[in-house]
């Protein structure tokens, strides 16, 4: 059910793995394994918000052996359209060609559509490779976007998701 949302792209060699903030360190998990089997040589952890922003998720990945000079912190951005801007922006500025997305699957396609929006926006070329984590458990209790402390059944997460994907619409932000 993780492919809910947004189908799986086939991985495919990368300029940059770019992980999206938000709760525990699924994310984050998936993107250190991701680099591991060398799918990209670097780390972007981007977003400030969420109950795990980009430093933690940086320090994170550090611990499980990814050097420190081999990951990218951007903390200027506090929604997802901030993020997709940020890294069409960095794209641009370092010249990627492709990265790979890595968000939680419920998250994937309000992302993918985001990123999508941007690099037609900032006139770019920049291809995404969808990926969110294979291991994703729909009806365990998980800590809160906003708060570590509070848990939250992650299927009620497909509901706001639902919800922000329209209001992302509305905004034209999709």
């Amino acid at each position: 059910m993780s492919n809910f949302f947004v189908k799986r792209d086939e991985l495919k060699k990368s300029d940059a793995i770019v992980v999206l903030t938000g709760n525990g360190w699924e994310r984050t998990e998936w993107a250190i394994k991701l680099y591991k089997q060398e799918w990209a040589t670097l780390l972007v952890m981007i977003g400030s918000t969420g109950s795990r922003p980009s430093p933690e998720m940086a320090e994170f990945a550090e611990q499980f052996g990814i050097p420190k000079n081999k990951i990218l912190i951007d903390t200027n951005s506090t929604n997802t359209r901030l993020n997709a801007n940020n890294v069409v922006g960095l794209a641009q500025k370092y010249g990627w060609e492709q990265i790979i997305l890595v968000t939680s699957p419920h998250h994937q396609l309000r992302s993918y559509l985001t990123f999508k929006k941007a690099i037609k926006d900032f006139q770019g070329h920049l291809k995404i490779i969808n990926y969110p984590p294979l291991q994703y458990s729909w009806f365990e209790l998980v800590e809160s976007s906003r708060n570590k402390k509070h848990k939250v059944l992650r299927f009620f997460y497909l509901f706001s998701e639902l919800y922000r994907i329209l209001k992302y619409r509305i905004k034209g932000d999709l």
